[in-house]
């Protein structure tokens, strides 16, 4: 999602992994994939909070912290 506009490899871990969804809907759909997106990701957590960048699915925004 954002790894390239910091330059972070594929391989470097971050330490969260920031999942905004905006519609019941994309509630559902991270409830099913929140665990398996987070090992993806690399991430230490995940964490349903405020995020502004789009995912490329639709109403779920993300963001991360390295």
């Amino acid at each position: 999602m954002l790894r390239s506009g910091r330059r972070l490899g594929n391989s470097a871990r971050l330490t969260q992994l920031i999942v905004q969804a905006h519609t019941a809907a994309a509630e559902t759909l991270l409830d099913q994939i929140a665990e398996p997106l987070r090992i993806a990701a690399r991430a230490g957590t995940l964490v349903r909070a405020p995020a502004t960048h789009p995912s490329g699915v639709d109403a779920i925004t993300g963001g991360i912290v390295a």
